[in-house]
């Protein structure tokens, strides 16, 4: 494969992971306000709690479940879903991305802890 097959191939593939994306993100989770239910509910499930910290190791978690199939021995050839948990692991990794967004956008939004005097 030369440079510009790899290019198409990947081109060809991020195109994948959006239908992809928009098929999966309508059954990831029952409530259309929180857009990473299904990792609110797993972490309150694993952590008894769901923190932004604890949602995103729910994740890696789900996420965990496919690179531990694709790292036994000749999954490359062997694993009849290879191409598919590929794709998950990058829309996993996508949805990471907009938890960390998610994140520093609601610590930013947290009033400054000011100073408490002569109390």
């Amino acid at each position: 494969m030369n440079r510009r097959q790899l290019s198409y191939s990947i081109t060809e593939d991020l195109s994948k992971i959006a239908e992809m994306f928009a098929r999966k993100n309508k059954v990831y989770g029952a409530d259309g306000e929180d857009a990473f239910y299904n990792f609110t509910k797993g972490a309150e499930l694993m952590f008894k709690e769901a923190t932004f910290d604890t949602k995103f190791r729910t994740l890696m978690a789900y996420a965990s479940k496919h690179v531990v199939t694709l790292a036994v021995p000749n999954a490359i050839l062997n694993d009849t879903d290879f191409a598919e948990r590929c794709l998950d692991i990058a829309v996993y990794m996508l949805i990471a991305r907009a938890m960390k967004k998610e994140t520093v956008k609601a610590q930013s939004e947290e009033p400054a802890m000011s100073p408490t005097y002569g109390v």
